[in-house]
């Protein structure tokens, strides 16, 4: 049996899809780039670092998608054309 694996399909520095071959992961995002964000998302989170200062990020689960969906999708032709193969099996 192959290790399990997830595919991330990003577009403008989001993730827009994640496909995964083992329906138990749990996809967890912690993305640094909150100048623009929402100040009252639950998920963003202050973050003191090593030399005191502090930081926002945003930490949040990500859902999966069964890899079976990414069949036809331009993610899948994307794969194909980088010459990445996959066993979902």
């Amino acid at each position: 049996m192959s290790k399990p694996f997830v595919v991330l399909s990003m577009n403008g520095g989001l993730i827009q899809d994640a496909f995964s071959t083992d329906p138990t992961i749990q996809l967890i995002i912690v993305d640094w780039d909150t100048a623009d964000s929402d100040t009252e998302l639950d998920e963003l989170v202050e973050v003191t670092d090593a030399r005191g200062g502090s930081n926002r990020a945003f930490v949040g689960v990500q859902p999966t998608k069964p890899f079976e969906e990414i069949a036809g999708t331009d993610t899948q032709a994307a794969l194909h054309r980088a010459g990445l193969t996959y066993d979902s099996g």
